[in-house]
């Protein structure tokens, strides 16, 4: 008996080896695919609306999502200045992944005279990158946060290594980062920028463009139907692109033993420098909330610290 017992484990587990030596290799890889969305006109040329998956922005125009999960995200596509959507007519998509396989999805927009700011003209920084820009109401402003490295002069704007760096004790605060010195958050949400740096009379922003003023954003709010009701706008139908490029911590906080600046809220939250300051070490910003546990219509009037990292957004002259 007992030896019939052993024969017939011997013979499951060799069964169960067998079985498991059949299994593709594909079906033991990562349960992951690439997710490729682009944005673009009724003559399939690309253009810069805003594009989110299952609620997190990842950029404008296009973006590649590599190691997605398999399954099903919900895709949106955002509003854009001077279009109107033609497909998927709701702007919000479901789409399936498949495990090792590419999933490609375009979002469809043609020219509208209704709703939203007007294109301005294109402008290029002293590196080279080019921003495209809104006019909304008596105002034109950059859609992009700024990547500039450098001054209008072109001295060199300094930065950190590593970008976690503890600096709010030094002499000097002029500084800017991609978030967490990765650069292809720059890339996308542009880099952040010490107020010290941000208001520098050598000028961030390319010539005939500046660091708007507390007034200037004031201005842009109220044209868009009050702090109350703008940042909704500010994100989506206004044109304006408002992109959450997160803020970098500059008071210090002790992480792994050692005192460090630390970046947060990348995708999440947004919060701009204005050019007016509210004492020699502070200044007034606007700050929009992502999540939905806040209120997403609200724009937030604050002043911080100018050691704090936030993003710029220049206004034109």
């Amino acid at each position: 008996m007992k030896k019939s017992i052993w024969k017939v484990l011997i013979l499951t587990l060799s069964f169960g080896l067998f079985a498991s030596a059949l299994v593709p290799c594909s079906a033991l890889a990562a349960e992951t695919g690439t997710l490729v969305l682009t944005t673009q006109d009724t003559s399939k040329q690309q253009v810069a609306a805003s594009i989110s998956v299952d609620g997190a922005l990842k950029g404008t125009g296009k973006v590649t999502v590599v190691k997605i999960t398999a399954g099903t995200h919900e895709v949106k596509f955002g509003d854009l200045a001077g279009y109107s959507i033609v497909s998927p007519r709701s702007g919000k998509k479901n789409v399936t992944v498949k495990a090792g396989k590419k999933t490609s999805v375009a979002a469809t927009y043609k020219k509208s005279s209704s709703g939203g700011g007007v294109a301005g003209p294109q402008v290029t920084d002293i590196d080279g990158n080019v921003y495209n820009s809104v006019v909304i109401g008596a105002q034109t402003w950059m859609k992009e946060n700024l990547k500039v490295t450098r001054y209008r002069n072109g001295d060199a704007i300094g930065t950190t290594t590593p970008a976690d760096l503890q600096v709010s004790a030094w002499t000097s605060l002029k500084y800017q980062w991609a978030y967490n010195g990765n650069e292809s958050n720059a890339a996308v949400y542009g880099r952040l920028y010490t107020g010290y740096a941000a208001a520098d009379s050598r000028g961030v922003c390319p010539a005939g463009w500046h660091l708007p003023t507390d007034a200037e954003w004031t201005t842009l709010t109220d044209y868009l139907g009050g702090s109350s009701v703008a940042g909704g706008k500010m994100k989506e139908s206004s044109g304006f692109t408002a992109l959450p490029g997160g803020w970098r911590n500059g008071r210090g906080s002790y992480r792994h033993g050692r005192l460090v600046d630390t970046f947060d809220a990348i995708g999440r939250y947004g919060e701009w420098w204005s050019a007016t300051e509210y004492h020699t070490t502070n200044a007034w910003t606007r700050m929009l909330y992502y999540d939905s546990y806040y209120d997403y219509n609200d724009v937030h009037r604050e002043s911080h610290g100018k050691s704090i990292g936030f993003s710029v957004r220049c206004v034109g002259d």
